[in-house]
């Protein structure tokens, strides 16, 4: 490139020919689903050369378990996965025009919630009168158990006596003695 007596250059990388595809599952505690959710999965593609270069909305993906989870394939969410049944799907990307398939990448579908459980740093039967406590909640559904803070899920802790017990948040404090 050259303009008003100035020179310039930039190196272009040509890709090669598909090689091979590598699908990225909900692999962390945040992906995993609840039935009726969704995650998205990418794609990265290896070409010839040593290229790559992410692929995720020219494949189709499909699910090995549609009974666990089904593969959308929307234009701009092709790589939407959709929860339906609690277990471990298995999903994988194909490019249309080589037929390549991907590894199967996992996704966890938790199932129903089946109850709750409340976790304390201390002991979470004895709160000192003006002592703060931190609690947490951990699902446990069908096909696993999950501490429902970290997926930004919405829960709420009550005292079944706010005279005895103060609720401030995830944090509950001793008003007064008792039960």
């Amino acid at each position: 490139c050259a303009f008003g007596g100035q020179v310039s250059s930039v190196d272009f990388y040509v890709l090669g020919v598909l090689q091979s595809i590598q699908a990225y599952g909900a692999q962390s505690p945040r992906q995993w689903l609840r039935t009726g959710a969704s995650v998205t999965l990418t794609a990265i593609g290896k070409y010839e050369g040593g290229g790559l270069r992410n692929i995720t909305q020219e494949v189709t993906w499909t699910s090995r378990d549609p009974d666990i989870a089904i593969a959308t394939n929307e234009d701009g969410k092709r790589s939407r996965i959709v929860g339906i049944d609690g277990g471990q799907a298995r999903v994988f990307a194909a490019d249309p025009v080589t037929g390549i398939l991907s590894n199967d990448a996992p996704v966890i579908v938790l199932g129903d919630l089946v109850s709750l459980e409340i976790l304390g740093t201390i002991d979470p039967t004895v709160i000192p009168l003006d002592a703060l406590r931190y609690f947490s909640v951990r699902g446990v559904f069908e096909h696993g158990t999950l501490n429902l803070g970290i997926v930004g899920d919405e829960y709420t802790l009550e005292s079944g006596d706010p005279a005895v017990l103060e609720v401030l948040g995830s944090f509950v404090r001793g008003v007064s003695a008792g039960i």
